[in-house]
């Protein structure tokens, strides 16, 4: 019974009708459903793809989810990979965002996931090299032995007798050695136990015959040489760059400023930490980044942090946690956002007609002036698309009259809140660049000034992506803005299709800065690579990243 209820199951369309059944019973030409969260129960050939992204680290060993599509791959060069199949789904794979259909195209043993596993319980018949080489010696023995039985042949001018026959038998058995199959045996048998000495469990003694043999090591990179945990390590803000310590998704480390993007992540004393508090501009781009985002961190029974959600986003979660910025905090779930929607509309809220020019955009410079960051509540997104790379939230916020002039006091507005809705955008340089008319900067006095995008600030920024990329990290560009009167008053009745209308959101965005994520290696990776190199052992590094 009880194997019976953990049994993996799917929903799939049979007759024009949804069903679920269970795994073992999907057949070839079977439509499969799947959703975010979903676990793809065999290889299938997608038909419909909504935003849906897959991971696949099961098979490719890449952290990052492969965005998926319907299009079939007409580039040769494409294709032959399994990692560049973007029109297929397979078997074990996990849906970690957006939804789909496909057509089941194979099952069982059949599957890529099967086509591993057959590979590695085939019995392997090749010899190891010291089997090899224990054949070679077999035959040079032999070839000895018929040479020294000719020469007593000679010698005795081949005048065959019994004595003569005997006499050459016995010297041919005599090159033999009697003795070395127990040798070999109990020289493999010591150095399993060697081995057991440095918690190596070796199984078969071929294993180890193999092991001294080695010359050359193919290690994949992704999970293997590095932790395969995403990890924000590099900050560009208000022309700084910012260096990050830390490890993994653990919310502990500082942020400090660094000369370069070569400069070595170090642990910085206090002098040299940076003060998010203050440095309003790289507090928001760490909100921003936290905010437009779908991932959550937090400690388990054990007291070990772990996360939710895409690798990426839990590495921008985690850096907003060390400034501060802690998501759960910041959100509040308890109205529906249909009451929200309407809230806007009430006398209770009134609307700024014009903040365009206000640095009431920056929510670190409300927590600034009131000592906490205004209550947000999420209500809409535009949700990545491989097409545009980038992604977009809307929060709803109220803010205290007293945050948006020095005086306190804003004109018409009495003592009531005002509301306004954040845009907050991340993705690729060369997708979110193009749609920001402006970049956050600072004035001779620190404080955060709005300044528009010029040809001279695009090439900084540029410049400062290739020095994060030329170390190995992935860029992404953060921005974000205020809608206006007229869009707040439109967006309520555009939330059911809101990705149709996301060119007209995704547009006069103010630049925050740039975040180089790393995936890092693992804390004995280097010391492994420098003993086998110690050992004559050459390492290769198997990647599927852009070199």
């Amino acid at each position: 019974a009880l194997r019976k209820m953990s049994a993996p199951t799917a929903n799939l369309l049979r007759d024009g009708r949804m069903t679920t059944i269970p795994a073992r019973e999907i057949v070839v030409g079977d439509v499969l459903v799947f959703t975010d969260g979903d676990q793809v129960i065999a290889d299938a050939r997608l038909i419909e793809a909504v935003n849906l992204r897959v991971d696949e680290a099961l098979l490719t060993g890449e952290t990052v989810p492969a965005n998926k599509q319907t299009l079939a791959i007409t580039d040769p060069s494409l294709g032959a990979s399994l990692a560049d199949r973007n029109n297929m789904v397979y078997k074990s794979c996990v849906v970690s965002g957006g939804r789909g259909k496909a057509v089941v195209t194979s099952v069982g043993m059949a599957t890529e996931l099967g086509k591993i596993s057959h590979a590695v319980s085939a019995p392997k018949t090749e010899r190891t090299p010291l089997q090899r080489r224990m054949v070679h010696l077999a035959y040079l023995l032999f070839v000895g032995a018929i040479i020294l039985g000719l020469v007593i042949f000679a010698v005795n001018g081949f005048n065959i007798d019994k004595n003569t026959v005997s006499y050459a038998v016995s010297v041919a058995v005599a090159i033999i050695p009697e003795c070395l199959v127990a040798v070999m045996t109990v020289t493999m048998a010591a150095g399993i136990r060697r081995m057991s000495h440095k918690a190596v469990i070796v199984r078969k003694l071929h294993a180890l015959e193999s092991l001294g043999s080695v010359s050359n090591i193919c290690s994949d990179k992704t999970g293997t040489i590095t932790q395969g945990k995403m990890m924000v390590t590099h900050i560009w803000s208000h022309g700084q760059i910012y260096g990050v310590s830390g490890v993994g998704i653990i919310p502990e480390g500082s942020i400090y400023p660094i000369d370069s993007a070569e400069t070595t992540t170090q642990t910085p004393t206090g002098s040299q930490r940076a003060n998010t508090a203050t440095d309003t501009i790289l507090n928001e781009a760490l909100l921003c980044g936290c905010l437009a985002s779908n991932a959550s961190i937090q400690k388990d029974a054990n007291d070990i942090w772990f996360g939710n959600g895409d690798p990426t986003e839990i590495a921008l979660v985690t850096v907003a946690h060390k400034a501060g910025s802690k998501r759960h905090e910041l959100i509040r779930t308890e109205e529906a956002p249909s009451e929200l929607i309407h809230s806007m509309r009430t006398s209770a809220h009134t609307v700024v007609p014009d903040i365009s020019t206000r640095d009431t955009q920056l929510m670190s410079v409300v927590r600034q002036q009131t000592g906490s960051y205004p209550v947000l509540q999420f209500f809409g997104e535009l949700p990545f698309e491989s097409e545009v790379k980038r992604m977009s939230t809307f929060y709803l916020c109220n803010l205290p009259v007293s945050s948006l002039t020095p005086s306190g006091v804003a004109a018409g507005t009495a003592s009531n809140d005002v509301s306004l809705v954040q845009m907050y955008s991340k993705g690729a340089l060369e997708t979110v660049l193009p749609i920001c008319t402006n970049v956050w900067q600072t004035d001779a006095n620190n404080n955060p000034k709005l300044q528009p995008m010029s040809e001279s600030v695009k090439k900084e920024l540029d410049r400062i992506a290739e020095e994060f990329a030329a170390q190995g990290l992935r860029v992404l560009a953060l921005a974000s803005r205020v809608l206006s009167q007229e869009e707040m008053g439109s967006i309520g009745s555009k939330l059911d299709s809101l990705p149709e209308y996301r060119t007209d959101f995704e547009k006069d965005l103010n630049l925050l800065g740039l975040v180089g994520l790393l995936d890092p290696p693992r804390p004995r990776s280097a010391g492994a690579v420098a003993v086998c190199r110690k050992a004559g052992i050459t390492v290769h590094m198997a990647t599927g990243d852009h070199p």
